[in-house]
């Protein structure tokens, strides 16, 4: 089990290179498209392994009820959705994947039996993976742009995966590789970190995650962590990624003014709301603003009586868009991680809003570091749902979920003098 739990851990970081570096090999579509959800089957897996624990023992202990309750009844709406506004099967699938995978993982390390050995594997596993994304990162972001084009052939792998809207024939058209955000400072594109990801939109949510969990999960660092975490950070700036920047600044607030979970939720929605309302008055909504005009106008289609959304797989940026002649960042929803569930699922996506708050109110009552820091963490992670659609991606993103499930599952908590007490792992 230990083995398996940090194999998943790491292939989450790695798979993407990996399967560019077999293409490169073997050759055929396989390594770019079925290939990355080896990490699904790994997941499914360890499903199985507790399955078939629970039937051996005859038991099972369901802690924090309430939750699982919650993501029960979420499924079930995603389901009722997708049969009863039916897109094309590859596209219900997809979505139906990025709509409910954290939570299946979260589930997944709620349940299993995990000791104090498996945790403490699962933590070094981290920081070992942290160590060589970014090391990985720092190598392939000073080597000339031929290490991509010509040595790994990206584009061509690129052209293999039908399921790929941002393809390009070399990584200096491809928003992957360069953006054009700091245009206005520099007067030309900028080349972005990759790493092992491949892409630096989910390499940023792997980092942000990283250096949250490392910086505030512990007070006593050593050298080499801190040498580890000032590496992450330098990394996230390299990704130009602008939810790196809205996840450091966001933790950064919520470690020095301490507000309940749901109170930082209800101000996120609404401060994204008016603020997109304001440069929607205006006519801002592309580009950078997309965003914000996607989780705009899906909320804005849900109160317009559109309660059950378009469908699962008829919206958001993997959706069968009706209107996707007017372009992902123009379309209801578009652009916005939030705003892509809002536009498919309607109010079940207010559901999936209760349960990260209801995740996030646990972990804030256990008093320790760590459970502080993966509030810290999930609610950078909100805001970067609010914002972008690329938080619905599983690689960089779940590892919150992850660790989340773990620490809510193996801490056992008391109450006293109306305070939560961390007493021991879970043997």
């Amino acid at each position: 089990m230990q083995q398996l739990i940090s194999f998943l851990i790491a292939s989450i970081s790695f798979l993407p290179l990996a399967s560019l570096l077999l293409f490169n090999v073997i050759g055929g579509d396989f390594f770019s498209t079925k290939f990355l959800l080896l990490k699904d089957v790994v997941i499914f897996l360890l499903l199985l392994i507790y399955a078939a624990y629970l039937i051996q023992q005859f038991t099972i202990k369901i802690k924090y009820k309430y939750i699982v309750i919650l993501i029960f009844v979420y499924f079930v709406c995603l389901v009722f959705n997708a049969i009863v506004f039916y897109s094309s099967l590859a596209e219900i699938v997809l979505n139906m994947r990025r709509a409910a995978m954290h939570l299946i993982v979260f589930l997944l390390f709620i349940f299993v039996p995990l000791s104090s050995r498996n945790i403490n594997a699962a933590h070094k596993t981290i920081v070992l993976v942290s160590w060589a994304v970014c090391l990985f990162g720092f190598v392939e972001y000073i080597l000339p742009d031929s290490f991509w084009n010509d040595f790994l052939n990206i584009a061509e792998y690129w052209s293999t995966n039908k399921f790929d809207p941002w393809a390009a024939e070399s990584i200096f058209y491809s928003g992957r590789f360069y953006s054009w955000d700091l245009f206005l400072i520099t007067g030309e594109k900028e080349r972005r970190m990759v790493s092992t990801y491949l892409e630096p939109t989910t390499l940023s949510a792997f980092l942000s995650f990283a250096f949250i969990y490392l910086n505030y999960g512990q007070t006593n660092k050593s050298v080499y962590v801190k040498i580890l975490i000032s590496m992450i950070f330098i990394c996230g700036i390299l990704t130009l990624s602008k939810g790196f920047l809205l996840s450091f600044i966001s933790a950064w607030l919520l470690f020095r003014i301490k507000l309940h979970p749901y109170a930082v939720i209800i101000l996120s929605l609404l401060v994204f709301y008016l603020a997109a309302a304001f440069l929607a008055s205006y006519g801002i909504t592309k580009g950078a603003f997309s965003h914000v005009n996607g989780y705009y106008t899906a909320v804005n289609y849900l109160l317009d009586g559109n309660l059950f959304g378009k469908g699962l797989g008829s919206a958001g940026n993997y959706g069968n868009l009706a209107d996707k002649h007017e372009g992902i960042g123009e379309a209801v929803g578009g652009e916005s991680g939030l705003g892509n569930m809002l536009a498919q699922t309607g109010v079940a996506a207010l559901l999936f809003v209760i349960i990260i708050g209801a995740i996030c109110s646990e972990l804030v009552k256990i008093n320790s570091h760590i459970s502080r820091s993966l509030n810290l963490a999930m609610m950078a992670w909100f805001l970067t749902f609010i914002y972008s659609a690329s938080s619905l991606g599983i690689s960089g993103n779940v590892y919150v979920f992850i660790f989340s499930g773990i620490y809510l599952s193996h801490f056992k908590i008391r109450r006293k003098a109306n305070k939560y007490y961390a007493l021991e792992w879970a043997k």
